[in-house]
């Protein structure tokens, strides 16, 4: 059965710091790079987070709410096997002992 693990990230200085170099690069006509930053940027909201969640649910999708960071929670679950791969944004989890991590900008998750 698929398994989605959800954490609220907190980005902080880098949203700010991505979203400010995403209107530079979008006021010097570079569309893709700054889209790019913009989607480092994206700020996910507890009201987002319960919607998705109540599509997981009618959709009989298992799911774990990470209580702080998710990247310990991801690497246990890859370390024990109880998920096959880690979509992911960093490169933080391989660090964490993740067995698979795939890019969450790899084109079959677009």
């Amino acid at each position: 059965m698929p398994v989605a693990l959800l954490s609220i990230p907190r980005l902080g200085r880098r949203r700010n710091e991505n979203k400010d170099k995403g209107i530079a690069l979008l006021l010097e006509g570079k569309k893709e790079q700054a889209q790019k930053c913009f989607q480092k940027c994206v700020d996910v909201t507890p009201e987002m987070a319960y919607q998705f969640i109540k599509v997981l649910r009618s959709e009989g999708v298992q799911y774990v709410v990470a209580p702080y960071e998710a990247d310990a929670e991801l690497a246990y679950l890859s370390r024990t096997g109880k998920v096959d791969a880690v979509v992911t944004v960093d490169s933080d989890l391989i660090v964490f002992g993740c067995k698979r991590v795939r890019p969450a900008t790899s084109p079959i998750f677009k």
